[in-house]
């Protein structure tokens, strides 16, 4: 049932939290504010006040992170830009009908705009490879066994395999079909 859903959002009253649904929900608010404050010392910018305000309010736009819809590096693309154009253009709103936007070194702000989706990129792209092996080093790796060979069983296998952060391997199936079929 879980898999069958197409909800991209992380919720917090589904369950209890694994560290594959905490690290989800936390990736990208911490790329996004981690990547504020990595400009923000490169360009040798106090992380005081406005940035501090501004943090706060990617948090609250990034969490809970969204799972990509795709599995594709075009489509974790797409989905990680518009999301990400999406805040910015929220924050810009929010910047401009507050005037604080001069509040902001504007070299910061477009290096953190530009680089962030860039990382945000990279991250979801590597968590993939990163996070089964966490699962594993902390022994939360489940294993599943898919009742019935069929075309249903197979792309349900396939579907567990394509989405590794849930932590599950699939060790085989069972079928009581004959041979042939």
């Amino acid at each position: 049932p879980v898999l069958a859903t197409q909800n991209t959002h992380l919720r917090l009253s589904q369950g209890p939290l694994t560290i594959a649904v905490l690290v989800r929900m936390l990736l990208e608010p911490v790329v996004a504010i981690g990547t504020l404050a990595t400009c923000a010392w490169w360009f040798r910018e106090p992380f005081t006040g406005p940035y501090l305000i501004l943090s706060l309010l990617v948090f609250s736009l990034t969490f809970p992170g969204r799972s990509p819809r795709g599995t594709s590096a075009g489509a974790i693309a797409r989905d990680v830009l518009a999301g990400w154009i999406l805040i910015v253009g929220l924050l810009l709103a929010l910047g401009w009908a507050t005037r604080t936007l001069g509040s902001f070194d504007e070299p910061v702000l477009l290096a953190w705009i530009t680089a962030t989706p860039l990382v945000m990129f990279a991250a979801q792209m590597g968590l993939p490879l990163v996070l089964p092996r966490l699962l594993k080093a902390e022994g939360m790796e489940r294993v599943a066994v898919v009742v019935g060979a069929g075309s249903l069983g197979r792309k349900l296998a396939e579907r567990i395999e394509a989405t590794p952060f849930l932590g599950v391997q699939v060790a085989g199936f069972f079928d009581d079909r004959s041979a042939d079929r």
